[in-house]
């Protein structure tokens, strides 16, 4: 599926509250559960894609967290990271798409876990660079060929930039 870059969506928090809803009657145990990437910053662009974020206590109760989800239809990573603090899931087992909801499962207070946040945060707050991302994002798409695994790529040097800047921003420099 190639990459397909859009306008973002106005709807997601509406469509995240709905999800989140669901997700705390299934976990049923307080998890902490986030709207974050793309669709939790206004007006960034990206493939319309929610991404949750779930806190999990430790790797113990993240692998829980994640055989409830899978219960209830998600789909574990096909290639699944190798980190013990970290767990993807889809909502489709192929390559996904607008509409589709990716979640990540973290261990709370790791350096994983809290750069979902920090990013968002940085980005809620920083107009400019949320509309620089969103340009660089279509950029990147076209100079890929719009093939997912090269744009993943491009981006991801992009986004560790990105985050470099959102850790100094919250440490206050």
């Amino acid at each position: 599926m190639p990459v397909n870059i859009k306008k973002s969506r106005k709807d997601m928090p509406v469509v995240f509250a709905r999800v989140n809803n669901k997700l705390a009657l299934v976990l049923a145990d307080g998890s902490q559960i986030y709207h974050v990437g793309s669709t939790a910053v206004p007006s960034l662009d990206g493939k319309n894609i929610l991404d949750i974020l779930i806190s999990a206590k430790d790797s113990e109760h993240m692998n829980e967290l994640r055989d409830k989800l899978v219960a209830i239809g998600y789909f574990p990573s096909l290639n699944p990271s190798p980190r013990q603090d970290y767990i993807f899931l889809a909502s489709r087992q192929e390559e996904t798409g607008e509409g589709d909801i990716h979640i990540h499962l973290a261990v709370a207070n790791t350096k994983t876990h809290d750069s979902f946040l920090i990013i968002r945060d940085y980005l809620r707050s920083h107009n400019d660079e949320a509309d620089q991302y969103s340009s660089v994002k279509y950029q990147y798409a076209k100079q890929a060929n719009y093939d997912r695994s090269a744009y993943k790529k491009l981006k991801t040097a992009y986004v560790d930039k990105l985050l470099q800047r959102a850790r100094r921003w919250k440490n206050g420099g």
